[in-house]
């Protein structure tokens, strides 16, 4: 049977849903894309340089994207997934009832978006999204880095293309965040220049029976952080540099932007509140330089929690020392 490869037309990144219903379309997403994560094993007989058989050994694909609007990790995809998973710390589960699905729009020649049902989507069987990390720096927009593995139930494959789609309705938002300020232990920390929430957590899929795709697997373990990038000195004086201790509490704002780009003020509840209730404190990169040139250090928070829910996030916060 021959195998058309040939162009199908021009085609990008459009939507991500998840869940079914309504309200679960992410609506701040800048990418996506589909990764294999095959393996293949190419058999030669004896005396040839050239393979006679190419095997499909195993396949992992993943769905990393990226999510401007913070917000809709809890309102969205937490609200979506499977009862008791969390996106903020361990991933959040889907299943067929609640598939994970991201689109590709078709561009029209000369034109904009091509009409009609023409357009094409992969849905996942089953799938965990996991939050790779959460980067909120100085003069940038705030940005969660995603990944869901998808994952084989049944007869159905981990992804399944499907075309001749008519695209969703668009979700259009003005909301996203940038950084905002940290405090340990109640005290702010001065010259903040960003932090990192990495929750630290991976994907051990198993296969079995000889088939190619996983059908289940477990978290692996993590070692959930948060970095933060400073100047000044008096600050590091203050977490101590050879004196590393803990526990502290950690708070971390994101602040919200407004449609035009300035800042919401501090005293409106249109922030994001993120508070890790016990950390242990690592200075990651001590003090250090050139002449004629301010340096920048991280210090890294370990999360010391053993409690399932080591982090808290609130939603429409106000930005205030923690009390």
């Amino acid at each position: 049977m021959a195998v058309d490869i040939s162009s199908t037309g021009l085609w990008e990144a459009h939507q991500i849903i998840c869940g079914a219903g309504t309200g679960n379309t992410l609506s701040a997403t800048p990418r996506h894309s589909i990764v294999p994560g095959s393996s293949y094993h190419m058999l030669r007989t004896p005396g040839s340089l050239i393979p006679i058989l190419q095997v499909h050994n195993s396949g992992s694909p993943t769905i990393p994207f990226g999510l401007f609007n913070i917000e809709e990790l809890s309102s969205i995809i937490n609200a979506k997934a499977v009862a008791g998973s969390d996106v903020w710390t361990y991933g959040a589960k889907f299943d067929t009832m609640n598939p994970f699905a991201v689109w590709w729009a078709q561009r029209d020649d000369r034109g904009t978006y091509a009409a009609g049902s023409v357009h094409a989507k992969a849905s996942t069987a089953k799938s965990l999204v996991q939050l790779r990390q959460l980067i909120a720096m100085q003069d940038a927009v705030a940005m969660a880095d995603m990944l869901t593995y998808a994952i084989k139930d049944g007869a159905n494959n981990p992804v399944t293309w499907s075309t001749g789609q008519a695209l969703p309705a668009r979700t259009l938002t003005d909301v996203c965040f940038t950084l905002g300020p940290v405090y340990l232990d109640g005290e702010e920390i001065t010259l903040n220049q960003g932090f990192t929430y990495t929750p630290g957590f991976g994907f051990d899929a198993i296969r079995q029976a000889g088939n190619p795709f996983c059908e289940t697997g477990v978290v692996t373990p993590g070692g959930p952080s948060v970095t933060v990038g400073l100047r000044g000195r008096s600050t590091l004086d203050s977490l101590g540099i050879t004196n590393i201790d803990g526990p502290y509490a950690l708070t971390c704002f994101l602040r919200r932007l407004t449609p035009y780009g300035d800042r919401y003020a501090d005293d409106e509840t249109e922030h994001v509140k993120l508070t890790f209730a016990k950390v242990a404190v690592q200075c990651d990169q001590p003090p250090g330089g050139q002449i004629n040139q301010l340096f920048t250090d991280t210090i890294r928070f370990n999360v010391m929690d053993p409690n399932a829910a080591y982090v808290t996030v609130a939603l429409d916060q106000v930005i205030a020392a923690p009390a």
